[in-house]
């Protein structure tokens, strides 16, 4: 005798009571499960049929904003084959550019929701346009710095303006896929800039790293008035203008000034120990401790989404996305200082070398946006986590580099280096698209109208904006931060080894011989940069530890 099953079902006309055989049972399950899987077929091929896809206009956004990301991109690393050595002056060249992108990206963003995308957008490219015209007709160091910084602010408007459009104009299920267009862009942009750097240092006169510029400016100004309305919006509240976090702003910016200052001119012009190095340092550490504090505290309206850092795995994230940015710049900068006076190539084969660094993320960006078995939480954290630990064994495979290395060691090593930066770079960008529910809404951090005060509890949203830009500003300060720090320590331990002959009584001997004992104090500072770059990568695969 089989087991039965007894089923009481009701229907209108009262109770009804069926039994079933094991056979009967086992015919019910297979039903049950072919009508699921029907209507999951018929879910799937709904979806499919109802698949958001952009429409013209959005395409012609999303056109504009590759195009402008493009455009920063090269502007960061179009200069980097042409200077080979760290001098602390001419690294403000690099610096002024990151800061001032830094702070564009804050500036801007908080003033897109007030006036509207199409006047940002426009000025944005303004001020591109004019401070590639200011560096073209530099005549002096000083008068490029500050064409650069007015570059780096249209630079950082166009990221805040690429960022936080394609958050409103794309939904939140396919967000991951088409922002992955931005980070492509940018990687096109760093590799072009590379590759025509070095072209502009050997074949023609090195004002057209600037004039490359002008054409993305220009394609920028042809396509933006078809994709965004330059009116605007026609009402703007002066109250709210007046409200917006402009002290949160200059202040950030003040800091990281002072900052930047203090480390450049340590161990390189005067002692760690001087005064004039440690009064920029401390003066700079707390106007940044004032900022947090302000942001946290006093703050109306949070420009740097400030609840984000009081969970533990988020700060985490943002930290080890700091130091990506430290790492990334440490190495697109200090490369070529090798293969140049080191290895004795000219900067197109330079150029061309750095793409081992670049061009990986290229793919890996394609993958992980279009395979789906990459989306999944998991997956997204160990990326971030394998990324960290193939960026400490190239560090520690750095440290083995010196003048003899053969050319398929170093390409090598390179590569590992590119690998590093292709998992973390779309692993970052998957991972804070998103972010858990919060005491209040991310989207409205960044409205001017938004009033802190007011109670919306634990509401979920799927796609933080503040999110992505943050980390974005935060990579670009690492940026900044990393530039003057590898010069203080190349250029100090430089600086050191000088003295150390001058002290020891030796005498100059042939050109040659004073060249080749240059080569060795430049491989003896990237030794010492290497070291460094090997605690940060600890530090940063200990961030990503804390990853949920």
């Amino acid at each position: 005798m089989g087991l039965e099953y007894v089923d009481s079902s009701h229907d209108k006309s009262g109770s009804d009571v069926q039994l079933y055989s094991g056979r009967c049972i086992e015919n019910l399950v297979e039903d049950v499960d072919a009508r699921a899987s029907h209507h999951d077929n018929n879910l799937e091929a709904n979806i499919e049929r109802t698949k958001w896809k952009p429409d013209v206009k959005e395409w012609l956004m999303i056109i504009s904003a590759c195009l402008l990301v493009t455009m920063d991109a090269l502007n960061v690393t179009v200069l980097i084959p042409l200077i080979p050595v760290p001098l602390g002056g001419i690294l403000w060249i690099e610096t002024s550019y990151l800061i001032a992108s830094a702070t564009g990206q804050a500036l801007f963003a908080m003033l897109t929701d007030l006036i509207g995308a199409g006047p940002i957008i426009l000025s944005a490219v303004v001020l591109a346009t004019a401070g590639t015209g200011v560096c073209s007709g530099s005549m002096n160091l000083a008068s490029l710095i500050a064409g650069r910084f007015v570059q780096g602010i249209g630079g950082g408007a166009v990221m805040a303006y690429s960022l936080l459009v394609m958050a409103d104009i794309i939904p939140d299920m396919y967000l991951g896929h088409y922002s992955g267009y931005l980070f492509q862009a940018r990687i096109v942009g760093s590799m072009l800039g590379l590759v025509l750097g070095g072209l502009f240092s050997d074949y023609t006169s090195r004002i057209w790293a600037f004039y490359a510029s002008f054409a993305f400016c220009a394609l920028g100004l042809l396509v933006i008035p078809f994709a965004v309305d330059l009116r605007g919006r026609r009402s703007i509240s002066m109250r709210k203008l007046r409200n917006l976090g402009w002290l949160s702003i200059v202040l950030s910016l003040l800091g990281m000034a002072c900052l930047l200052i203090g480390l450049s001119w340590g161990g390189t012009f005067y002692p760690w120990s001087s005064w004039r190095v440690l009064v920029p340092l401390c003066i700079g550490a707390g106007v940044i401790l004032l900022v947090v504090l302000y942001e946290s505290v006093w703050a109306t309206r949070s420009i740097f989404a400030a609840a984000d850092f009081q969970s533990l795995p988020r700060a985490m994230m943002y930290l080890s996305s700091f130091l990506h940015g430290f790492s990334l710049l440490s190495h697109l900068l200090n490369l070529p200082m090798y293969l140049i006076l080191i290895q004795g190539i000219i900067p197109t084969l330079t150029g061309l070398s750095l793409l081992t660094v670049t061009a990986p993320s290229l793919p890996a960006l394609y993958l992980i946006s279009n395979w789906s078995l990459l989306h999944r939480p998991r997956t997204i954290r160990w990326i971030i986590r394998a990324g960290w630990a193939i960026s400490v064994l190239a560090s520690c495979a750095f440290i083995t580099l010196d003048m003899h290395t053969e050319p398929q060691a170093w390409v090598f090593i390179f590569l590992a280096t590119g690998i590093c930066h292709a998992l973390l770079i779309p692993g970052y960008h998957r991972c804070l698209q998103h972010r858990p529910p919060a005491t209040t809404a991310p989207h409205d951090r960044w409205k001017p109208d938004n009033n802190r005060t007011s109670t919306t509890k634990n509401t979920p949203t799927e796609v933080s904006k503040p999110g992505i830009l943050m980390y974005s500003i935060l990579q670009t300060w690492g940026m900044c931060i990393a530039v003057p720090v590898s010069g203080a320590i190349i250029l100090g331990q430089v600086v050191r080894e000088m003295s150390d002959q001058r002290g020891g009584g030796s005498g100059t001997g042939p050109e040659s011989q004073e060249m080749q004992a240059l080569r060795a104090m430049y491989m003896d500072g990237l030794q010492a940069l290497w070291r460094v770059l090997l605690g940060v990568s600890a530090l940063g695969g200990l961030c990503s530890c804390f990853a949920r």
